[in-house]
């Protein structure tokens, strides 16, 4: 497995893949890659990424070559933007050293496509390749000549479950990441009522101190939460993304904790199949200036919202835990799972069932 987490370092909005990454190695038999980056990086791969963009020409950014030295069953790689298939590049023979390769890109918006098709030609080396943008799928399969494959990102389920040892929902509302000014500052008029507890960021500080560490904080909060706010993914920058509302990974962790989930649906089929049930998200405008009365009303229907917190801990335990993203990936390289894995999966089993 390559890894881009020495590369990138310890960036908060990273550490949802480190996760995925460690609990991949829990699970299976798994060799990690994770070269540290040279000190010309900051400077070589701005050069990089422009001769990639304008010329379409190959530039190592400064990271240390590989060379693997034996066959893999699978090589796999799990890049956030198409601009990291650049360090994956510094791995020799990265494509023949492997029965399978498989990549993982978490955004290639359609906007995106024109400036990053250098980095498409390096992506359709790789025998399978999934995407976590459900709307981007079919450009991207016409563009590499291949079938891409969806894949929504995950959650530790373990980790964000409240279940078995339920705490009390002390805090009332979460939210994390992207909001609106506009709600946030009504959610301010009510948290200074001293009535409403609102945990909020409050620094625009792009790395944590530890990735684990702040993983454990953000699922010890939500399971905590009443309510957690959710939004298609740059929701508030939507001249990047157009028409396109896609779904990241605040929706799979408020569902994962068990919180009462606000905000905009996605408008996409993928997000109607995924989270199915009545409930799932409670629609609220982005942008809503109502957002007093309208928890004021969930309150006042708390109980008919307690089925919906358990089967939101349900569904993620059944179906969006780390593991079950893994297994997809395994199938698609015609792999089986090994002990580790069917040993967790039965462990989320069992503790759904108690719920």
């Amino acid at each position: 497995m390559f890894s881009q987490r020495n590369i990138h370092d310890t960036l908060h909005y990273r550490c949802a893949l480190r996760e995925f990454e460690d609990l991949v190695c829990q699970i299976d038999d798994v060799e990690l890659l994770a070269p540290r980056p040279k000190r010309i990086y900051k400077h070589s791969s701005r050069v990089a990424l422009k001769l990639a963009a304008k010329y379409s020409a190959s530039f190592n950014p400064g990271i240390p070559c590989t060379k693997l030295n034996k066959e893999y069953d699978m090589f796999f790689a799990f890049c956030m933007f198409p601009k990291e298939l650049l360090h994956v590049e510094s791995v020799k023979g990265w494509d023949k050293c492997s029965k399978m390769s498989v990549c993982w890109i978490d955004e290639i918006w359609l906007s995106d496509l024109y400036w990053c098709r250098y980095y498409l030609d390096i992506l359709a080396k790789f025998d399978v390749v999934m995407i976590t943008l459900s709307s981007s799928v079919d450009a991207v399969s016409e563009k590499i000549g291949k079938r891409v494959h969806f894949l929504p990102l995950g959650i530790n389920s373990l980790l964000f479950s409240p279940y078995p040892n339920k705490p009390e929902r002390s805090l009332d509302l979460y939210s994390l990441g992207r909001r609106s000014d506009i709600t946030h500052k009504k959610l301010l008029e009510l948290c200074k009522s001293n009535k409403f507890f609102y945990i909020f960021d409050t620094m625009d500080a792009e790395k944590v101190l530890d990735p684990v560490q702040h993983r454990v904080l953000v699922s010890s909060l939500a399971k905590r939460a009443k309510y957690f706010i959710v939004n298609p993914g740059k929701v508030d920058i939507p001249h990047e993304t157009t028409i396109q509302s896609e779904f990241g990974a605040r929706y799979f962790e408020g569902c994962a904790a068990g919180t009462i989930m606000i905000g905009e649906h996605p408008k996409t089929s993928s997000f109607k199949e995924i989270f199915h049930w009545p409930n799932a998200v409670v629609e609220f405008p982005f942008d809503g200036d109502h957002i007093e009365e309208f928890i004021k009303d969930l309150e006042h229907n708390s109980q008919m919202y307690e089925p919906v917190r358990r089967e939101n801990v349900v569904q993620s335990l059944n179906n969006h835990d780390w593991l079950h993203r893994w297994s997809s990936i395994l199938e698609s390289a015609g792999m089986e799972p090994c002990e580790n894995l069917l040993e967790r999966e039965d462990r989320l089993k069992n503790i759904s069932e108690l719920i």
